[in-house]
């Protein structure tokens, strides 16, 4: 079988660059690197690297991709580490790429990328065991890994990706000697299959990584949510730090709300919006912003509030975490305005719940409340077509309306003030009730011998559940004591450090509880009926690695913010420079003291008169089946590695013989030389047709 080269075409290398850069917004960098590398087949510079440069440059690479490793975790891209790292690839791997291409030799070896196969080829080379290591082109392995880059640039869901993997891939077919259009189509097909099924294979990865780790989807927790009612099992939640938040003036909050909702039926809560927004996902409105006395711009919870929703009074903390974007932000149920946060927008639904959309990967801002306001509208009655009008936050589901009127009736809840109602639930479930994370409770599935739904038989049988549960039958009860009720979840704020004076919010401090309307004070309050011992039951037996998790965390934040402060940003940025400056200096000088021009080195050049013959006519139809040839690699030689030929090597010899024997008789051999080359053309133009491996 033929040897031939894996060395890309001419240009195809810069094309996919400046594709790359077209699908990951980096057009300028990889406009760069595809005139630096494609220069080399201009220029006559030439370096004479050995196995120990192309060592160096791997080397370079790896410690290139740890570092922009550490950057995609400092940023919190814990997910997204993988694509984030996989589509700056083209500038990672380019030291290597640039070494070979500006090397003399077309190839390096492969145990350049293992430690274990350098040190057994090593080790052989010491005990003087044969060595015969496999060579390969990197520029055959740089391509694919441009290509895959480019798969996860921002422009990828663009007709314009398809069509450039097209070029590129239609390019690299027809270079590689696919004679046939068959061929060339199928493996046009090929690459585009592959390209969009690792596009959709990546975004099922990330899926995966996301609901594996305990994440949610953001735009389902906003408008309606799963709970774990009617599931059996230990319910689960993260350790891991979420939130920190640090009083700055006054107390500090009890709970803080992510989202609120209105609406039950069989274990999903959800949203239901009022009348004036039907046929819309959901009514979320900007929040309007002021400018406050103290310098500050707020933006205000209620569209209705004046200057004084941001007073200097009011209580405020600072709350420092990783939002997502289109995520719900954690708040006071009594939010008036927040201020210092970096977001691209933000934006209040009809019950409470605030969307942001933040512009880094680490939050940073200011929460103001005062305890007695509430951002939500009031209840209102909703009104469906062909349907008696009702209130969303009085609606009881059939499936519980028997044991919440038993409960109401039993307890007298609707002849008492509305104080009275709680403090009379809130003893009854702490006087009958208890917490627990391990769930017996099957789901009322359609065609169950006992219909009787969860919550039913967590009210009067097991009465045993974790916050779901009682926040869930809370609402349903108060409902049923005549008082409108809304169902929240969030964070409930027990961990405090004292060392650093700042809350910690854990998953494990996920909880869920009511929301009561006031008639009197028009306002909502939170109201929780959840036995105290969930704190302990959740929060205990913590690992041993806890600590060290939570101090690398809160460096990784703290950096992150410190180092995208503006003026901090411009001096690491300068510090950055001047490190890659001098680099680039020492690199540079070692480069240009050992540089080499191919024409004009003494070992690489021919002082005596050069002779051309007919068989350098073959040159271009060989190229098809062996590649472009070598740098130095006499004629002669490189065609031996063509397929076994008729009249092939003695063509070679006739060439030898009139390029170095001066005694020979020029003209006989020079027509016989010419007869040959002829016939050879014919064969080697007929082979090149054919596809590899007939």
């Amino acid at each position: 079988m033929p040897r031939s080269s894996t060395n890309p075409p001419r240009l195809l290398l810069g094309v996919a660059l400046i594709f790359w850069g077209v699908m990951t917004n980096q057009l300028l960098v990889g406009l760069i690197l595809a005139v630096v590398i494609e220069a080399a087949h201009w220029t006559k510079l030439r370096w004479d690297f050995q196995e120990q440069a192309f060592l160096r440059a791997w080397q370079l690479c790896a410690l290139l991709i740890s570092a922009r490793m550490v950057l995609i975790l400092i940023d919190g891209g814990r997910f997204i580490a993988v694509p984030r790292l996989l589509g700056w690839l083209p500038l990672l791997m380019a030291p290597l790429q640039l070494t070979q291409s500006y090397s003399l030799t077309d190839r390096m070896p492969l145990a350049t990328f293992s430690f274990f196969a350098r040190r057994r080829m090593l080790r052989n080379l010491e005990l003087g065991l044969p060595v015969r290591p496999i060579q390969i082109n990197f520029g055959a392995i740089y391509l694919p890994l441009t290509v895959l880059a480019c798969t996860l640039g921002e422009q990828a869901e663009t007709w314009l990706f398809l069509t450039g993997l097209v070029v590129i891939a239609g390019w690299a077919a027809i270079a590689a000697g696919h004679g046939r259009l068959g061929a060339t189509v199928m493996a046009i097909l090929l690459a585009a299959c592959m390209a969009i099924g690792g596009q959709v294979g990546l975004g099922s990865l990330y899926s995966h990584l996301i609901k594996s780790n305990g994440g949610e989807d953001e735009e389902s927790t906003l408008n309606h949510l799963r709970t774990a009612i009617g599931s059996r099992g230990e319910v689960k939640q993260s350790k891991q730090i979420l939130w920190r938040m640090k009083t700055l003036q006054g107390p500090t909050p009890p709970l803080l709300h992510s989202a609120i909702f209105n609406q039950y039926d069989r274990g999903m809560w959800s949203y239901r919006v009022p009348p004036e927004q039907f046929g819309k996902v959901s009514d979320f409105d900007d929040l309007k912003s002021i400018d406050a006395p103290d310098g500050l711009s707020y933006f205000l919870a209620n569209s209705n509030a004046g200057p004084q929703a941001a007073a200097a009074g009011l209580p405020r903390v600072n709350l420092r975490g990783a939002a997502k974007r289109n995520s719900a932000l954690p708040v006071p149920g009594s939010i008036t305005a927040l201020s210092g946060f970096d977001f691209e927008s933000q934006a209040r639904s009809a019950i409470g719940t605030i969307r942001v959309f933040p512009d880094e990967t680490i939050s940073d801002g200011i929460l103001v409340w005062d305890g007695i306001s509430s951002p939500e509208r009031a209840p209102w009655y909703d009104t469906m077509v062909g349907k008696p009008s009702y209130m969303p936050d009085l609606r009881i589901p059939k499936d519980e309306a028997e044991a919440v009127a038993a409960i109401v009736q039993q307890l007298n809840l609707k002849a008492l003030p509305l104080r009275e109602k709680l403090a009379v639930l809130k003893q009854w479930f702490a006087a009958n009730f208890r917490y627990t994370r391990y769930l017996s409770i099957d789901s009322n599935s359609p065609g169950k011998k006992d219909p009787t739904s969860a919550l039913t038989i967590f009210l009067r049988k097991s009465r045993a559940g974790h916050c779901e549960y009682f926040a869930t039958a809370t609402t349903l009860i108060v409902r049923g004591a005549g008082v409108p009720a809304r169902y929240a979840i969030g964070f409930a704020v027990t961990e405090m450090d004292r060392g650093r004076q700042e809350s910690i919010i854990r998953g494990t401090h996920g909880h869920a509880w009511c929301r009561v309307w006031d008639e009197e004070n028009q306002r909502w309050f939170d109201f929780d009926t959840t036995p105290g011992s969930w704190v302990a039951e959740e929060t205990q037996r913590n690992p041993w690695y806890q600590g060290i998790q939570d101090w690398m965390q809160r460096l990784r934040e703290d950096f992150y913010l410190w180092r995208n402060t503006p003026g901090n940003n411009l001096v690491i940025a300068g510090v950055m420079t001047g490190i890659g400056l001098i680099g680039a200096l020492f690199i540079g000088r070692a480069l240009w003291k050992s540089r080499r021009r191919i024409e004009e080195s003494a070992a690489y050049r021919w002082s005596g008169p050069v002779i051309h013959t007919p068989l350098h006519e073959l040159e271009p139809v060989a190229a098809r089946l062996l590649g472009p040839r070598p740098t130095g690699t006499p004629l002669g030689f490189w065609l031996k590695g063509l397929p076994k030929v008729d009249g092939l090597d003695e063509a070679i010899e006739l060439h030898q013989q009139l390029r170095f024997d001066p005694q020979s008789p020029l003209r006989n051999e020079d027509s016989r030389l010419s007869e040959l080359v002829a016939k050879l053309r014919s064969a080697l133009v007929e082979l090149a047709r054919k596809p590899r491996g007939n």
